[in-house]
């Protein structure tokens, strides 16, 4: 029995295959799919997204960051927050906040802002603190907002 890998076998071999005619692929019992076919599927050309900068005039500011949100914290007036009625039956209520330029919505919990209302009755307007937290943003919104009640316990005088 003749070696299949000397040398003479070999030649013989690709000789052999060289003169065969080229047969195609054996074609598959369902012909294939043009979403997947990249003959059939136009190229998708998606545009680079340009690089967001923070300019004044022409020249780029140094020291510019990304962030993905603002956070927040502010106080709010105790006495005006106890004069807002607090809806029986809904979860959340939307607040809004003036500032001297503009008006700030943040959406809290009803039941947070009952247990503030209680905080405030309690302790008094002038003994409570209440803070608002949340993320600023695009239209003025404060998301995520919570609110809290702080009772805040006058200092007493130290000996010295």
């Amino acid at each position: 029995m003749p070696d299949r890998n000397t040398p003479e076998a070999l030649l013989i071999r690709r000789e052999q295959e060289a003169a065969r005619p080229h047969q195609p692929p054996p074609q598959h019992r369902w012909p294939a799919s043009t979403f997947h076919n990249p003959h059939h599927t136009p190229a998708v050309r998606v545009p680079e997204r340009p690089a967001q900068q923070v300019t004044a005039g022409s020249v780029r500011m140094p020291g510019t960051l990304n962030a993905k949100r603002l956070k927040v914290t502010t106080t709010i007036n105790a006495a005006e927050l106890h004069a807002v009625t607090a809806p029986d039956g809904k979860p959340r209520i939307i607040l809004t906040i003036r500032l001297p330029d503009r008006a700030v919505r943040a959406e809290i919990a009803a039941k947070s802002l009952r247990k503030a209302q209680t905080a405030i009755r309690e302790h008094g307007a002038d003994h409570v603190t209440l803070v608002l937290q949340g993320n600023l943003v695009a239209g003025d919104v404060i998301s995520e907002a919570g609110l809290s009640a702080q009772p805040t316990v006058a200092k007493t005088a130290q000996p010295a």
